[in-house]
Parts: C-alpha cells; sequence; structure tokens
C-alpha cells in the first residue's frame, strides 16, 4: 500500500479553517482522503502553533504599547516644562550672594559661567534618547536647544532687571538695602522685601497681566515708620522721621522703572521666549492628542 503523503503546513491550516467554520472532522477527512485519527492528529498541531502565534503577538503589542506609553510620558513632561515663567518664579541668593538654582515646571535653571543654562528632567534619560529615535530627522527635540537658550536669556534678563530694580531705589533713596531681622533698624534702610514684593509687580506688566498692586500710588507709610504695599503687609523700608518724602522719592523711583530701557528689553526677552515657547508646545501637545509616537527606535528594531 503506498504511503500518504505527508500533511503540508498549508494543508493543516485549512482543516484548521474549516473546522472552526463547521466542518465535522469526519468530513474533513473524507474530502482530503485522509484517516480521522491523521486529522485529528494535525488540526491539534495547527492549534497550538496558532495559539502560540497569537500569544506572541499579544505580548508584542503589550510591549509596544508599553513602550509608546513610556515615550508620551517623556512628551508630557516637555509638554509641562514648555512654559513661560511668570512673577511666580523664585530667584534667589544664598547669604554668600551666590545665585541659587530656578526651580521651574518639569525643569530648573541653573547658573554657570556662562549663564543660566536649563535642565529639563528627563532629557539625560534613555526614553529621551529612543523618542529622538523615533521622531527622526527635524525632530522637534532638535528644538529644544534654542528654547532652553531663549528661556536662559530671559531669566538672565529677569534677575538683571531685579539687581537694577534694587539699585535704582537704593540710588533714588540714598538708603543702603539689608534684610529684615524684625527689629527696627539703627537707620533708615530699604529691605529686600523691595525685590520680592515689588519685581513680580513688574514682572506681570511685562507680561501684560493686571494685578491691581499700581505701587507707584499705594506706598502706605505706617505710624512706627515702615513703608509697605497697601494692601500687604510685608514692609519694604524703614524710614523713621523721613516718612513721606522718603514715600514720594520711592514711588518715583517705580515710575522710572516702568519707562526703563531695562524694563522694555524685560517685556521683550518675554514675548520671544512666548512666542517659541507657543510653538514647540503646539507641536507636542498634537503627538500627545494622537496619542502614538510614530518611527521606531533600537528598541523596536529588537522586537522585530
Amino acid at each position: 500500500m503506498p504511503k500518504k503523503e505527508k500533511v503540508s503546513v498549508v494543508e493543516m491550516r485549512e482543516w484548521l479553517r474549516r473546522h472552526e467554520l463547521g466542518d465535522t472532522i469526519q468530513k474533513i477527512a473524507k474530502d482530503a482522503k485522509r484517516d480521522t485519527r491523521t486529522v485529528i492528529k494535525y488540526l491539534g498541531q495547527a492549534r497550538k502553533k496558532t495559539d502560540l502565534h497569537t500569544a506572541r503577538q499579544n505580548l508584542l503589542t503589550q510591549v509596544l504599547t508599553r513602550h509608546n506609553n513610556e515615550l508620551l510620558k517623556v512628551v508630557t513632561n516637555i509638554i509641562q516644562a514648555l512654559e513661560v515663567p511668570g512673577s511666580h518664579v523664585e530667584m534667589r541668593q544664598d547669604d554668600m550672594g551666590n545665585w541659587q538654582d530656578i526651580p521651574l515646571t518639569a525643569s530648573k535653571g541653573i547658573h554657570t559661567p556662562e549663564g543660566i543654562r536649563i535642565e529639563l528632567h528627563d532629557e539625560d534619560s534613555v526614553s529621551w534618547q529612543l523618542l529622538d529615535e523615533h521622531m527622526g530627522v527635524e525632530s522637534p527635540l532638535d528644538r529644544i536647544s534654542t528654547w532652553k537658550k531663549v528661556m536662559g536669556e530671559y531669566l538672565e534678563t529677569m534677575i538683571r532687571f531685579k539687581l537694577f530694580m534694587l539699585e535704582t531705589m537704593r540710588t533714588k533713596t540714598g538708603l543702603d538695602v539689608i534684610k529684615e531681622t524684625g527689629k527696627k533698624p539703627a537707620k533708615p534702610v530699604l529691605f529686600t522685601a523691595v525685590g520680592d514684593i515689588l519685581f513680580p509687580v513688574f514682572v506681570n506688566r511685562a507680561m501684560d497681566v493686571p494685578d491691581g498692586t499700581d505701587p507707584e500710588h499705594n506706598l502706605k507709610l505706617e505710624k512706627e515708620g515702615y513703608i509697605s504695599l497697601h494692601g500687604m503687609g510685608t514692609h519694604l523700608a524703614w524710614v523713621s522721621q523721613m516718612g513721606s518724602p522718603t514715600v514720594d522719592t520711592m514711588e518715583e523711583a517705580l515710575v522710572q522703572l516702568g519707562q526703563s530701557q531695562e524694563f522694555r528689553h524685560l517685556k521683550s526677552r518675554y514675548l520671544n521666549a512666548r512666542k517659541i515657547t507657543k510653538e514647540l508646545r503646539d507641536e507636542f501637545e498634537e503627538i500627545n492628542l494622537i496619542g502614538y509616537i510614530a518611527g521606531k527606535c533600537r528598541a523596536c528594531e529588537r522586537l522585530e
């Protein structure tokens, strides 16, 4: 009796297809001129191969989905970082006069001899590198460096204006600037709160954000000789019997600050930073809304 031909992979798949559509094993065996035991045997093998393939595909889908989500996390963090610091930004010096790092959203500004360097939280991560590979040529990530440069320049301009403001107030009033200790000073002085309270006012103005403070007309001389901004309890100066003339001089200095070239420069830097930030943020928000990172990276290639 001649030996039956070996069952091919194509024939196995066809049997499985027909059986899943409802054909009985007996009918499949009859049409194929095969023994039912043979059909049963190879149907089992076909199912195992199909199940294994499906399992692998499901696992691959899970891995790629997780990979895509990790890259989207980087995109989300970039979007959070892409904002222009406003009047809330903390610009402080330590007791030695050294400027401290500037905390920003999902990033920070670091003082260096060359200027302020912006560091994003994720930019040294492997996920950032893989995202860059996915995005390929003309990636919006390539423009992050330009944004960081513009942002660093804006922060430097903010610091220069704050120092210019303190120097202007000091020069106009003839008073030294010291940190308030809670005790009345031995002589009339300005307090460092002049910068902390009044600097945000000018930043808001540069950003066209009304805050209603109007310090040029709202400085208040208290009974004990302290000067504060109306509605705020923080002391800006202690002038004792010098009184109103110092208030008038401070208000004149504030008017001068609002008309200064330094303030115009602050506003110009802000507008430039806002423009490039919006353009770049829009690109990343579009990617985030799609929810899929196109292209591939070295990690993707390992899964092929």
